[in-house]
């Protein structure tokens, strides 16, 4: 079960887009703990947001910091763990998503 589907981004209250050492940006988010929880519950949860723009060479960083694996995507990044992704060309990807606001999250990387 995918509780985000497609690729995920970031720039959200617990994260930011910064520069990276390798070229390009990171755009990084943090999944809280207590998220699996808050969700299993019923409550929106607004980590994701529901659109992002980035360009090919940026990077998506997802930190985990929940007691309970998460689905971002295609992505399973498991509790206390780091997963990062560089995308390598254009391409405009649309989910649906636990973790963005209005359960739907879209992402273009452009050149």
């Amino acid at each position: 079960m995918l509780a985000c589907a497609a690729v995920l981004v970031a720039a959200t209250a617990c994260g930011g887009a910064f520069p990276s050492t390798h070229g390009g940006r990171v755009y990084e988010f943090v999944i809280p703990p207590g998220t699996a929880r808050r969700i299993a519950a019923g409550e929106r949860v607004s980590i994701m947001p529901a659109n992002l723009h980035i360009r090919v060479g940026d990077r998506l960083r997802i930190v985990n910091h929940d007691t309970a694996n998460q689905w971002v995507g295609p992505y399973y990044v498991e509790p206390g763990q780091t997963f990062e992704i560089q995308y390598r060309s254009a391409g405009t990807f649309t989910a649906v998503c636990n973790l963005a606001n209005g359960k739907r999250f879209n992402l273009v990387v452009s050149t």
